[in-house]
């Protein structure tokens, strides 16, 4: 019989620059940033013999921690798949091209081509600049 293996989801943030209306982020009263030594833990912790995919995602924007740069090297020298979950407001070109080969997959969370359903769902996002950032990626 197969190992069962699990998929794990890693939020470094609860944190959002960001007010979607399908999201429950705004409940949270003291957003929050994962600290260095509870990330590395977590790390050590995912071992490829227990999951298959590790999705960076939550309530919080990833691209918004302060340490995104450098938690994306240890996710890139990981040896489990990481994902990412984003809605691509912070996704300039250089943190697109440091991304790349370190994720399996990227995610963008963009719900509309017509800017006035955008905004009314992505509240706070400049429909334009994920645009750009899409196109770029």
């Amino acid at each position: 019989m197969k190992p069962y293996k699990i998929a794990v989801n890693l939020e470094w943030t609860s944190k959002c620059n960001a007010r979607c209306v399908m999201c429950p982020q705004s409940l949270i009263e003291h957003p929050q940033l994962m600290k260095d030594d509870v990330f590395y833990k977590s790390l050590d912790r995912i071992k490829v013999d227990d999951v298959f995919r590790t999705v960076i995602a939550g309530y919080g924007e990833p691209t918004t921690h302060p340490k995104f740069m450098e938690y994306i090297s240890a996710v890139g020298e990981h040896p489990v798949r990481f994902d990412m979950v984003t809605n691509g407001q912070l996704l300039d070109q250089g943190r697109i091209k440091y991304l790349d080969g370190k994720l399996e997959l990227l995610i963008l969370s963009f719900s509309s081509i017509d800017p006035h359903v955008y905004s009314k769902v992505h509240v706070k996002l400049n429909h334009e600049r994920v645009k750009e950032n899409i196109i770029l990626a």
